[in-house]
């Protein structure tokens, strides 16, 4: 929402400044986006590119935990009871610098321990959530990923190709069954790629 000023003061926030919560709103959108800023991901054709999921920024349910056969010793999840069929509310999101547009395979390394804790949602917004702290307008609504019964890490590709633009591009990841984890990305244009590790 545009803000309201005058002579280059924020005359809301001085207005608003003390509702309760506003001010906690402000920081968690201020840690959030120094987040992304922090571990923004640069998406190019001539390589795949790998990240960890806990540089992520966390919302809501999902949460960062340690686990040392995991990759950098660390996953994101929602916690919920194994098998209990639980769906919260909860998302981690990246932002992607694209350098080269196309069409893009995302491939996530998983453990998903039941049929009832075996998928996300995907959903892909255009624009920087860094400027402007929202995810943008909608590139790709939220999309299923079945995993598929995994007690291991092991790598699962999503069944949609992603066409991205050049450009800034938010990458989120929803809950959709609480117990599912994930640990490491891969974004390629490469469609014989297989991951390894």
């Amino acid at each position: 929402p545009p803000e309201l000023a005058g002579d280059g003061r924020d005359i809301g926030m001085e207005i608003l400044g003390n509702v309760p919560g506003l001010a906690e709103y402000r920081a968690e959108l201020e840690r959030m986006k120094k987040e992304m800023e922090e571990n923004r991901v640069y998406v190019r054709s001539i390589r795949p590119v790998r990240w960890e999921a806990e540089k992520g920024v966390v919302a809501r349910k999902m949460r960062v935990e340690k686990d040392s056969s995991a990759s950098g010793g660390a996953y994101v999840w929602t916690p919920g009871e194994i098998g209990g069929r639980g769906i919260v509310p909860g998302s981690v999101s990246w932002q992607l610098e694209v350098k080269d547009a196309g069409k893009y395979h995302l491939w996530g390394r998983v453990q998903a321990p039941t049929p009832e804790d075996d998928s996300f949602l995907v959903s892909l917004n255009v624009g920087a959530f860094l400027q402007s702290g929202t995810r943008g307008p909608l590139l790709m609504p939220r999309t299923d990923w079945h995993l598929g019964q995994s007690p291991n890490w092991t790598w699962r590709e999503f069944p949609v190709d992603m066409t991205l633009p050049k450009g800034p591009v938010v990458l989120t990841l929803h809950t959709r069954e609480d117990g599912a984890k994930i640990d490491n990305l891969i974004l390629t244009n490469d469609t014989t790629f297989q991951p390894e590790g």
